[in-house]
């Protein structure tokens, strides 16, 4: 997915920054640096989407560090587009997971209830393993479900995934949230290593609420 339609190039460049550095508050010239653009220009920019409540503007002494407002459900949803672009950036360099992946989200929908997410582990190296083996983390609500969502997500993935080796993981939601208040290191490689195919907006509500996961915090 192409988001030149969204904003212009230099203010696209410094929210993708804030995207993917959301927890961590970045002084104004080294986002300049990051984006790849000039600090006035940024500067401008910047002020910009603080009166429109995208991005608040900490300022100590002489210095500017710069955060997303996620409290703004406007920069929420900015970001959840440039979640889709990332899921779809992944497809086109992954052919195979670009043909696979949307109809195993589709039909985990239809067979479970209460999917509050599917997010997709991309490890960053498979040392060998298997490049078709992945875990697929799906969160479904609390409470009583007619089928064991693992047993169903196993029937769904084994039908519909092939050639892909996908390995579901159901996750309660309460049990998901803990987790990541905890900061623990699956969800923080879960973080890192996304590709959500479904649920972009519980991702960006639960950073909002929670921040990022990160090791070493608690």
């Amino acid at each position: 997915m192409n988001l030149t339609w969204l904003f212009h190039e230099y203010q696209r460049n410094l929210l993708q920054v804030l995207f993917d550095n959301p927890g961590n508050p970045l002084h104004i010239s080294e986002l300049a640096r990051r984006a790849n653009i000039d600090s006035g220009n940024a500067k401008r920019y910047l002020e910009k989407f603080a009166t429109q409540n995208i991005v608040n503007l900490d300022k100590h002494s002489k210095m500017t560090f710069v955060t997303p407002d996620l409290d703004n459900p406007v920069t929420s949803k900015i970001f959840e587009l440039f979640e889709l672009s990332r899921m779809r950036s992944f497809f086109e360099s992954n052919e195979v997971y670009g043909k696979v992946l949307p109809r195993v989200a589709t039909a985990l929908l239809e067979e479970i209830d209460g999917i509050r997410m599917i997010n997709l582990i991309r490890p960053r190296s498979h040392n060998g393993d298997d490049p078709l083996s992945m875990v697929l983390v799906i969160v479904v609500t609390n409470g009583y479900h007619e089928e064991d969502p693992a047993i169903t997500a196993d029937k769904v993935c084994r039908k519909n995934g092939l050639p892909l080796s996908l390995q579901p993981l159901i996750i309660r939601s309460q049990d998901f949230k803990d987790g990541w208040q905890k900061h623990e290191t699956f969800y923080t490689d879960l973080w890192h290593e996304r590709v959500v195919l479904y649920g972009e907006s519980y991702l960006w509500r639960m950073v909002a609420d929670q921040g990022v996961p990160e090791v070493g915090r608690k």
